[in-house]
């Protein structure tokens, strides 16, 4: 069966305490090995992921916030 390519992003800073979400969840999902899941992470969404984006059918970014309204 075929699936959708999807594309999972996480932001964050893992040495700051506060701002760490992003990079975590993605170490999480890449020791899952969950058919057609691509993972990437940095400090901040770069010119050079466009290519990765571009060619996913579903696009998740993950990224931390305190003040962030419902139901995000």
């Amino acid at each position: 069966m075929e699936c959708n390519s999807i594309y999972v992003y996480g932001f964050g800073n893992p040495g700051r305490q506060d701002d760490g979400l992003g990079p975590m969840i993605i170490d999480r999902l890449e020791n899952e090995n969950i058919d057609c899941v691509t993972t990437d992470s940095n400090y901040q969404l770069n010119i050079e992921d466009a290519d990765n984006i571009a060619g996913s059918d579903i696009v998740i970014f993950v990224d931390a916030s305190i003040d962030a309204e419902e139901p995000f």
